[in-house]
Formats: structure tokens, C-alpha cells, sequence
């Protein structure tokens, strides 16, 4: 059946609100005040040649302009709302110094604290700054790499945009047990292995099209009541995570969660569920597990896949001036260097959690080799694209798919490829 002319008029404004407001696809140099393009449709650094490009042009104007005058009042109200409910205990950051953050986060889409995580690695002026990518631009920039391939890696990107068709598309050693969530389910059929992972080590509901960490939840039957923790991301403000149980405990359905979980984003969209997974007990133990990250690419359409980036995202504890909050997450590459963090200095007991994931690292244990292995071979399986980062789970005796990304964020890899520059330009003088 197809969609209502309603719900496709909706569906349009939807679109066209979320585009204007988003940050514009447009990379302005100081030198000259010439712009760079990376929007879909024009190869960068050139203006629009065709119809379609000229047409775009308008909504491009209008989301630059409302970067430049609108977008400045709203984030002033919101810092002067934050100012005010910000714990005590919480310091502000510290203030970037003013040149950088308006050609940086004014003129340009960086965000503030993306451009304390370039600071962290050495990069505090704009004249260098001004040469990387924002990750507000990574979706453009695979756009527009992707325009030379065949379909523009359409049918590949369909089916890493579906989670539950990309598990199916898995080999089963790689994958857990999920079940799709529509919204308007009506279903009442509870998978059997539903009960032991929620009265267990928990369920886990995200996005089915999600990106970024957005909307990962676990949910544990705990003491008589419904635990909700999120995962990567806090819930948000107001959401209610614990809810006491009626009735039997294992009465909790997968249409009756899916609906918990809408209610705590405040948002109705298709879920994925799935057990929460666990790495191997040959790994220092973390909670929640340690991500490998892998990102696979290929140089044409029929060239063998390789791996470009691997790096570990490690959970490390909170500090002791941070009760009931989450630790920040250590990056960590197959040399066992750290990404080092925009946040600033380690505790003592985070620099004692992250030691053994270092140590481990360098020896390229098979567990992470596993993923690595496991990562060319399901880029052979898609069609033709360049370029996907996948999340593992290091589990025991195979890594377990988490997901691919398709529009995977450029920040951490330019920032890898950046330390990597610097060691082999060796010490300066």
C-alpha cells in the first residue's frame, strides 16, 4: 500500500526543517573567502554545474544563513539554560580562544567540543584546523566520494541502513538474536530468548535506522522493577528509568517494551532488539563491553577490501566526583596508543582500567584479529561501496555484529591519521 499524500507532505516538512536546520555542507576558508563545496551532486571545491545543483542552491543559502544569525541566539539561550542547571560539581569548560571559535564554530560547522578534541592532539590553531573536516560534514563527504560509483552504493547502503537486514544478511557465528520492532506492532510473540536476557544480562533497544549512539537503551528486571540505562548516551532528561513491575515478571512483551522505549525518547520509529552482549572473559572485564571499531575500504568497485582504521572504545569508570554518571570512553588503536581526551587528565583508577586494554592492544590478541577478519569478509558480502565502519563485540569463540555504518563520522580517523603524520615527521626541534 502505498503512503498517504498527507503522511508524504509530512514527511517533505520533516525533512526540509531537520535540512534547514542542520549545519550547511560548505567548508569557508579565511584565505580568500572561498568556499568548498561537499554536497551531493558537486565535486568539491566547484560550483554547481547542472540543473538539479542550481536548484539545490536556495535551501543551501537559507541553511547558511540560519547557521550564521539564528542559530548563534538559540545556542546563547541554551548555554544561559545550562548555566543554570548544571551541577555545582560540573565545571564549564573552558572558553576556546576567541579567533578559533569564530572561524571555526561560527564561520564554519565545528562544534565546540570537537574542536577541544583537536586541541587535545595538537592541532589549536585555525590555520591547521581550517584544513580538516567538521563531523557535521561526514555524511557530505561520502556523498560525495560516492559519486563515481556504480548506483552511488545505493543497494549497499539500503540494507546497512536496515539493522535487522544486515544481522539477517550475517553469517550466524557473527550475529546475536534480535527481533525488528515496527512501530504499531501488534504481535504478541516473545522470542525465547527474551526472558533470559532481560532477567539476565539485559536487553538492549536502539534505532532501527540510528546513528551515533542515539537511543541505545538496556533495560534489566531488577528487585521487582524495570531498569533502564542508556548505553553510550544518558536518557533524556525527565525520562523515567525505573518502573515497577505489575504482575507476573516475565509478562513484559516486546510490544509493551518497544512502547517504554518510545516513551522514554519521546519519539515514535521502528526499534531493534537484541541480548545485551558481553566480550570474552579472556578480556579485562568493562560494563558496558568494549566496541571494536573497524573501518573497511576499497579503492574501485572490484578492488579486494582492506582495513584502513581499527580502534578499541573502552568504557572507563566515572570519578569519584561523578556519582551515577557514565565514565568517559578511552580510544585505543592496535599500537595501544590513546587517543588523548578533549575532557583533560585521568583519574587514577581510569588510568588503571585503561593499562591492561593498552598492554592487550599491542598484542593483537585473537580476538580483535577475529574482528578484523570478520570485517573484510562482510564488506566482500555487501555490493559495491567504498568505504563502511563496523562494531564488534570481541565476544568468545566469534566477534559479534553490532552494526555497519555507512555515514560513519570522519572526526576520530582524521585524528588518528593526524598522530600518525606527526610520528612520522619525528620530533620537532
Amino acid at each position: 500500500m502505498s503512503m498517504p499524500w498527507s503522511k508524504r507532505l509530512r514527511a517533505f516538512r520533516r525533512a526540509l526543517v531537520l535540512r534547514l536546520l542542520g549545519p550547511p555542507p560548505l567548508l569557508w576558508r579565511l584565505e580568500g573567502w572561498r568556499p568548498v563545496l561537499l554536497w551531493r551532486g558537486v565535486e568539491a571545491g566547484q560550483w554547481p554545474r547542472t540543473l538539479r545543483s542550481w536548484l539545490a542552491l536556495p535551501p543551501l543559502l537559507l541553511q547558511q544563513l540560519h547557521w550564521w544569525s539564528v542559530r548563534p541566539l538559540r545556542q546563547a539561550l541554551w548555554r544561559r539554560r545550562l548555566r543554570r542547571t548544571r551541577p555545582t560539581s560540573t565545571p564549564p569548560p573552558a572558553p576556546l580562544p576567541r579567533r578559533l571559535a569564530l572561524a571555526a564554530c561560527w564561520l564554519n560547522s565545528f562544534q565546540p567540543h570537537e574542536v577541544r578534541q583537536w586541541q587535545a592532539v595538537g592541532v589549536d590553531r585555525w590555520a591547521a584546523l581550517g584544513t580538516r573536516l567538521p563531523d557535521s560534514h561526514s555524511g557530505a563527504f561520502h556523498s560525495q566520494r560516492r559519486l563515481g560509483w556504480p548506483q552511488r552504493c545505493r543497494p549497499a547502503l539500503g540494507l546497512l541502513a536496515d539493522k535487522a537486514a544486515l544481522l539477517e544478511h550475517t553469517p550466524p557465528a557473527w550475529r546475536s538474536p534480535c527481533l525488528a520492532l515496527p512501530p504499531g506492532d501488534r504481535s504478541t510473540a516473545i522470542p525465547a530468548w527474551w526472558n533470559a536476557a532481560l532477567h539476565g544480562p539485559g536487553l538492549v533497544l536502539k534505532p532501527l535506522s540510528g546513528n551515533a549512539c542515539r537511543g541505545v537503551v538496556r533495560f534489566q528486571c531488577r528487585q521487582g522493577q524495570l531498569q533502564a540505562e542508556g548505553l553510550f548516551r544518558p536518557l533524556p532528561p525527565g525520562a523515567a528509568s525505573d518502573l515497577p513491575l505489575a504482575g507476573a515478571a516475565g509478562s513484559i512483551t516486546p510490544r509493551g517494551l518497544h512502547s517504554h522505549w518510545q516513551e522514554l525518547l519521546g519519539r515514535v520509529e521502528a526499534a531493534i532488539a537484541m541480548p545485551y552482549l558481553r566480550q570474552a572473559a579472556s578480556l579485562p572485564p568493562t560494563d558496558p563491553a568494549v566496541v571494536v571499531r573497524v573501518i573497511t575500504q576499497r579503492a574501485t568497485p572490484t578492488a579486494a577490501p582492506t582495513v584502513g582504521h581499527t580502534w578499541l572504545e573502552v568504557p572507563l569508570p566515572a570519578g569519584a566526583s561523578e556519582p551515577g554518571q557514565q565514565g568517559p570512553v578511552a580510544f585505543i588503536d592496535l599500537q595501544g596508543r590513546l587517543l588523548p581526551l578533549a575532557a583533560g587528565r585521568l583519574t587514577e583508577i581510569q588510568r588503571q582500567a585503561l593499562e591492561p586494554w593498552q598492554a592487550l592492544a599491542a598484542r593483537h590478541p585473537p580476538e580483535l584479529v577475529a574482528c578484523l577478519e570478520a570485517s573484510i569478509a562482510m564488506h566482500q558480502t555487501l555490493p559495491p561501496i567504498d568505504a563502511v565502519a563496523w562494531d564488534w563485540i570481541p565476544a568468545a569463540p566469534h566477534p559479534l555484529l553490532l552494526e555497519g555504518n555507512s555515514g560513519f563520522g570522519m572526526l576520530v580517523p582524521q585524528q588518528w591519521e593526524h598522530l600518525d603524520d606527526r610520528n612520522a615527521a619525528g620530533p620537532h626541534p
